[in-house]
């Protein structure tokens, strides 16, 4: 029995190489042979990936921004007197004012008294032609300086520009 336990022994030492090795071996192959042997499936990935943008690129509609940036100046006195606290906060105030005015029903509604305006296809299928000029024009006061930007998005760029443009020119009348 003896002479049967150490055969046991020897036969289990020797059986299997894999028993011996590490775990984790790294592989013997470069990254790039890896890559290569595997080569089908890296050009099938690209040719899909490239397939699915030229797919959405086809039917994705553009959408162009037209912006305009006006610089405000509050006209009247300025009493010598005041702190520069209180310059900064009228000043503030009164550019956020115009903002709000750039936005408001009279300016908007002169905009739209434009036959040229009024047949543009940007407004083909829009009921409401104030509300969705209140929705899509964006109207911000700069952080640093005096400056207001009104911008407009559209699928026609030249009539994303006019439309901007005769904003400003209706604010213009409007003042």
């Amino acid at each position: 029995m003896v002479n049967q336990h150490n055969n046991l022994n020897k036969t289990q030492d020797n059986s299997s190489p894999l028993l011996r090795q590490p775990l984790y071996a790294l592989p013997s192959k470069s990254l790039f042979q890896i890559i290569w042997r595997n080569a089908w499936i890296v050009v099938l990935t690209m040719v899909l990936a490239v397939t699915a943008t030229a797919m959405y690129l086809a039917k994705v509609t553009p959408v162009y921004r037209s912006t305009s940036r006006i610089y405000v100046r509050q006209n009247g006195p300025r009493i010598i007197n005041e702190t520069d606290e209180d310059l900064m906060t009228q000043s503030n105030n009164y550019l956020y004012t115009q903002a709000a005015l750039l936005k408001s029903t009279p300016v908007l509604t002169e905009l739209l008294t434009d036959p040229n305006i009024k047949k543009m296809k940007t407004f083909e299928d829009v009921d409401n032609q104030l509300d969705y000029l209140k929705k899509n024009l964006n109207v911000s006061v700069g952080s640093m300086d005096e400056i207001i930007s009104i911008s407009f998005e559209s699928p026609f760029a030249n009539e994303a520009a006019q439309i901007v443009n005769t904003v400003v020119k209706s604010y213009i009348t409007f003042q």
